[in-house]
């Protein structure tokens, strides 16, 4: 996982076409020149919006949820990096390697994701308005945690296919 604020994320991320597209798409729409920070404040709790970046190589989902506990599962994805931007609230994510784990669901292609028994020792970090956290596809990891209280939180997901 890289941990940061968004703005040095072009220098922390991993080098290549989609990511350096999906990194400037991210930028330019946390500063919402093309209306996404204004589509992503009209959703309602529990709603999501994707938004097209490039195909299915590159593209975002706009999510709004309160922050939960207590972790239900670990996920991993094997297609995709997940870029989590949080534009605002504040949230934890659990994060522990994939190595061990106790498959919950085993792996689906449909939705690129696998589910694991949650770890009570998997580290939490937190995630606040205007960090974002690159995962990578041995990061299992749990978003979306209360960190400090629940709260409505907005935020970005680049999905870029590795």
């Amino acid at each position: 996982m890289i941990y940061c604020p968004l703005q040095r994320l072009g220098n922390q991320a991993p080098r290549s076409e989609r990511m350096n597209k999906a990194v400037d798409w991210l930028q330019s729409a946390a500063k919402d020149t093309d209306g996404v920070l204004k589509s992503l404040s009209e959703l309602e709790l529990g709603d999501a919006q994707r938004v097209e970046i490039d195909g299915d190589q590159i593209f975002a989902m706009l999510i709004c949820y309160e922050s939960r506990s207590p972790r239900e599962f670990l996920e991993a994805h094997r297609q995709y990096y997940d870029i989590q931007y949080v534009h605002t609230g504040a949230e934890a994510i659990a994060l522990t390697d994939l190595d061990g784990l106790e498959v919950q669901s085993p792996y689906d292609a449909q939705k690129d994701a696998a589910l694991f028994e949650p770890k009570s020792d998997a580290p939490t970090f937190p995630l606040a308005a205007g960090s974002v956290a690159l995962l990578f596809p041995e990061d299992a990891h749990t978003p979306g945690l209360v960190w400090e209280r629940p709260q409505r939180v907005e935020k970005i997901v680049v999905k870029v296919a590795i």
